[in-house]
């Protein structure tokens, strides 16, 4: 299979032409990258809160709130919360009410 050539397209963003007719776009620098799912309580990403909290913290907006700026230094030296507390706020999370609008 022939290695295929990434170009800029602009805007960060690198494009490729795949063999079976459909384009990749991807960022330019991994960094750019916010993951699928939160590197601590494994909730997707969703929100814009979540991509401005995962660059900030390394993790989702709720988890920036519950934990990382209430322990912003602990944080920032390697802290993470424990598999037991991760649990527990993922439990009461489930137990919460989602707000509707109509």
């Amino acid at each position: 299979m022939l290695e295929q050539e990434w170009k800029n397209i602009g805007r960060g963003r690198l494009l490729m032409s795949h063999p079976d007719l459909f384009f990749v776009i991807k960022p330019d620098t991994e960094s750019d990258a916010v993951p699928f799912s939160c590197s601590v309580c494994e909730f997707p990403m969703r929100t814009a809160d979540d991509n401005h909290s995962f660059k900030a913290y390394g993790c989702c907006h709720l988890c920036t709130l519950r934990w990382a700026e209430s322990r912003k230094a602990d944080w920032i030296a390697g802290w993470r919360p424990s598999e037991e507390q991760v649990t527990d706020e993922i439990a009461t999370r489930l137990c919460r009410v989602p707000k509707l609008s109509i």
